[in-house]
This record gives C-alpha cells, sequence and structure tokens, in this order.
C-alpha cells in the first residue's frame, strides 16, 4: 500500500470518528491530537491545552472529557475502529487478546468504588498490589507474528471492572459484547489470556459462545481428568471420569495423542528444539452450576530443549484450548498465538508511559474512564498512521540496525511512530473547527460554596465461599475449610508472651480487664 492510499484511509477514519461525538467534538479532537503526539513531554492531562494542536483554553479540556465523551457513540465508534483495522483479505480466524491493567489511585480519597486490584511491585517483601481502578481491555491481533507486526495491537474496548466484579469473569462478558457488536458471533475467532482466565466461570462463558476458541494458560498446580465412555446401567450414576493427571507430577501423565518437535533458533544463533505434546480430549472436575464433562478441552505442554536435551527454562508451558473447534489449529500454532498474548502488555506499557492513559486524576469515576477510552482512540489513531510517520532517529540512534534500513521497512514501532506523528497531523490537518471567542464568562457568584466531597472507603473483595452464609454439604470438592480448634495451653503462652512485652503481670492485667469491664 503506498503513502497517499495509507494518508486516504488515515484522513477517511478522523472524518468518520468526527461524526460520532454529539457534543464538544472539536475540544475532543483536539484534545486526542494533542495526547498523540506529546510524546512524553507533558506532566498532566490538563498540560495538553499547551500543545500546538489544541487551538483553546485549558477549560475546554474538562468539557471535553466531562461534556462529549459522556454523549459519545462508543458502540458505533468500536465498530468504525474495526471497519479500519480489519484485515483487507480473507483469514482463517479473528484473534482477540484480553487483560487487566490497575489504574493506582491511593491518595483519591474521595474517588467512588475504590478496591484492591493487582499491580506489579518491584520492592523485595512488598505484595503486587495497589487501591484503585481495574480495567479491563479487549485488543484485536492483526495477522502476522509479533515481529512481523512491531508488537502493534487494535484497542476496541476499554472497560472499568466494578469492585464487585472479577476481572477475569468481566473480560469474558465484555469479549462476548465486543464479538455481538461486531457481528462475529458466527465466524470463527480466537480469545487468548492468561491464567486467570482459565477458571471455571470462565470456561462456562466461553463455552457459549459459537465458533469460537478460548487458549488460557493453567497453572503448574491444575489437575486435568480423562473421560470415560459412559455407559447406561441400571445400577447407580456411570463413571464420568477416569485418571487423574497432575501437571507437576510427571508419573501421573496420561498417554498423549499426538507429539511433535519444532526447530527454533534462538536471538544468540544457537539451535533450540520445541517440544509440545497434546491431550485432545481431558477435563476438569464439574460442579453443579457448570458440567465441565460435557464441554472439554485440550491440553497442550511446551518445552523448549537446548542442543544438550536440556530444558531451557525450569517450568514447562502448559496451555489449555477451549471450546468444540479447539482441534482445528495445529499445536504450532496454538504455542505461537499463546506467545503473541504479550502484545497487550506492549500496549499498556505504551499507553501509560507516553499517552497518559493512567495520568488523569479526576475525583469522578466516570470522568476517567472517559479518559480511558480516549487514550484507547490515541493509540489506534497513531496504529494507522504507522505507516506514514517514520522513525525520526536522534543523534546518537543515526547507526542503528533498524534506522539504517529505514527505507526498506513499512512499519515502525509505537514509540518511533509517536516521534513523528505531529508531521502527519500538520499536513493533513484536522476536522474539527477553530475556536470562537463567545465571552468573558461570569464565573462563580460572590459567597457560592463549592460542595465538599466524602471520602469513600476502599472496598475490599470477598471470596463466595466467605460471603455465603449457608453451610456447604462435606464430601464436595468447595467445601469451605473450617479453623481447626486452638489449644488452650498455645493461647496462654501467647498471652505470656504479649504480657511481657507490654511490662504488665497477671495481676495487673486482671485489674485491668476488670475496671474496663
Amino acid at each position: 500500500m503506498n503513502i497517499e492510499e495509507l494518508k486516504k484511509i488515515f484522513i477517511d477514519f478522523r472524518r468518520q470518528l468526527y461524526q460520532l461525538f454529539p457534543r464538544r467534538r472539536d475540544a475532543i479532537f483536539e484534545l486526542m491530537d494533542a495526547n498523540t503526539a506529546s510524546n512524553n513531554t507533558y506532566g498532566s492531562v490538563t498540560q495538553l491545552s499547551n500543545s500546538e494542536f489544541f487551538r483553546r483554553q485549558y477549560p475546554s479540556v474538562t468539557d471535553a472529557l466531562t461534556d462529549g465523551l459522556e454523549a459519545a457513540e462508543w458502540e458505533n465508534i468500536q465498530k468504525n475502529t474495526w471497519h479500519f483495522a480489519k484485515p483487507s483479505e480473507s483469514v482463517g480466524y479473528h484473534r482477540f487478546v484480553v487483560d487487566c491493567t490497575p489504574n493506582d489511585r491511593l491518595h483519591a480519597k474521595t474517588l467512588s468504588d475504590r478496591s484492591i486490584a493487582h499491580k506489579p511491585n518491584p520492592a523485595p517483601g512488598n505484595k503486587p498490589i495497589c487501591a484503585g481502578h481495574e480495567y479491563s481491555s479487549v485488543v484485536y491481533l492483526p495477522p502476522g507474528s509479533s515481529e512481523e507486526r512491531k508488537r502493534w495491537v487494535v484497542p476496541l474496548s476499554m472497560e472499568r471492572v466494578p469492585s464487585q466484579s472479577n476481572g477475569s469473569e468481566f473480560g469474558i462478558n465484555q469479549l462476548g459484547n465486543v464479538l455481538k457488536n461486531l457481528d462475529l458471533v458466527e465466524e470463527f475467532t480466537v480469545s487468548i489470556a492468561d491464567s486467570a482466565y482459565a477458571s471455571e466461570a470462565c470456561h462456562q462463558q466461553v463455552s457459549e459462545i459459537n465458533s469460537h476458541i478460548h487458549i488460557a494458560r493453567l497453572r503448574k498446580n491444575r489437575k486435568v481428568y480423562e473421560l470415560l465412555d459412559i455407559k447406561e446401567t441400571s445400577q447407580g450414576r456411570p463413571k464420568i471420569y477416569g485418571r487423574k493427571m497432575k501437571l507437576n507430577s510427571p508419573d501421573s501423565f496420561l498417554p498423549h495423542d499426538e507429539k511433535i518437535t519444532v526447530p527454533v533458533d534462538s536471538k544468540r544463533g544457537s539451535t533450540l528444539s520445541l517440544e509440545i505434546t497434546g491431550w485432545n480430549t481431558v477435563s476438569f472436575r464439574g460442579s453443579r452450576e457448570f458440567k465441565a464433562h460435557q464441554h472439554p478441552f485440550r491440553l497442550i505442554r511446551a518445552v523448549l530443549i537446548d542442543q544438550k536435551n536440556t530444558p531451557v527454562f525450569k517450568r514447562p508451558l502448559w496451555i489449555a484450548v477451549f471450546g468444540e473447534r479447539r482441534l482445528e489449529l495445529p499445536l504450532t500454532e496454538c504455542v505461537e498465538n499463546y506467545n503473541d498474548r504479550y502484545d497487550i502488555e506492549h500496549y499498556f506499557r505504551i499507553g501509560k508511559q507516553r499517552l497518559m492513559m493512567d495520568s488523569f486524576q479526576s475525583a469522578h469515576t466516570e470522568h476517567e474512564e472517559n479518559w480511558w477510552k480516549l487514550s484507547a482512540l490515541c493509540y489506534f489513531q497513531l496504529y494507522l498512521g504507522r505507516g506514514l510517520s517514520k522513525a525520526t532517529p536522534e543523534a546518537w540512534e543515526r547507526y542503528l540496525p533498524e534506522f539504517k534500513c529505514q527505507n526498506q521497512k513499512t512499519l515502525v514501532s509505537a514509540p518511533m511512530a509517536q516521534r513523528g506523528i505531529a508531521k502527519v497531523l500538520r499536513a493533513i490537518g484536522t476536522p474539527a473547527r477553530e475556536p470562537v471567542q463567545r465571552g468573558n464568562p461570569i464565573g462563580r457568584k460572590k459567597g457560592q460554596k463549592q460542595k465538599v466531597r466524602v471520602a469513600n472507603p476502599i472496598k475490599f473483595k470477598q471470596s463466595k465461599s466467605n460471603s455465603d452464609a449457608k453451610d456447604n454439604i462435606s464430601g464436595f470438592e468447595k467445601t469451605v475449610s473450617r479453623s481447626k480448634p486452638k489449644n488452650i495451653k498455645s493461647v496462654l503462652k501467647k498471652i505470656h508472651f504479649l504480657l511481657d512485652e507490654l511490662n504488665l503481670s497477671a495481676e495487673e492485667f486482671s485489674e485491668l480487664s476488670m475496671s474496663v469491664g
């Protein structure tokens, strides 16, 4: 595709997107352009009003986020994004990646619906959590490997996960809504996710989507079972599950259905071998809510081996492939699809570091959600303009291989595309109209006071087993584990230890307890 065709596609997308904002469309578009070309040079979202692409005053930033984006036609925007992102040539299936990312808002005490979310913490000894919001994203993987695509993805949906919802279950439901909105329910689609999306609830949700395959990683401590042929007999219930296979115990492995070895070239030049083993029909233990044996899955084990026949990594990669059409993909293709899952992490990093995705500090949850959706549109605008904005090297980068071969390459990475997107935006212009001075605002009246915001507590999620008041029947898999009775001697030892730390005797402690009572 030549430059003129890429330019026409880029302009058509902007013109159609401009019409999907009923209110404040000019301010929204200029804010989107300013953020797309920011290149990590601004410290806050309000500071984007100093950009050359934002011709209005800084109050228009708030107007765009609070008034304009509230009325945006997000379902039609999603369809418009898919129209320009889907491949022109026919492909065997469409791939989607689902994942969650945190928005740390520890000090936003008046922000509503904050909860504890997972956030990697490099400090040793600290828990990988934060207090804030969690956002679920569904992105489309264009055809080709990660190296060929430069890890580009197409964000289609960005939604905040409510505090009372589970992130993985919310993401699968979000994926189903995206497929319905894009009329892809009857087409062959594949979703890829990490181990959190291999739970029973996710398995149940995915099984309800027709012509869909769900690929998820499994933890090493999972157990799977072989399925037996159910024979109807007059005596008792027929046996469904056979032998048990523990993923961390090679002695319990079931006979595999297929096994292949694929040569792999490492980045250091050595030749490695990827050993892939597949079990076509296995199952988890079901429950009363979900009959897992009616929806078996495909189990895959991938091990990378060096020339000495030694595993390169300590643990193998376990993958589960859910869906009725799970056997239509080759083993190597399933592993390659899962490896492309990490491209969504690249999207999160670019969004937070260069597109200010998590930089909007607002006391209103709805306004924060609008900014996250607008940041996803900024990333897609970079995606469409990647062929127009060639990477501009710095003085110390001129002799790197990626810049020496710049003329032969048609794609650049997201950070390099953002360097040259400002030239593209200046050349094609904007559909937004110039601002018109409409007089000075009257401002607040004398003596008018703002309403004091109320501090909202952080909501902690509880497991269903702890929240349910009903007692589970003993003997089932989901029985609540009860605490063992304490020994009176161990309790007395702890009490004496605490009294020693407080420099109190047993008599003084009894007198204090009697006075308090």
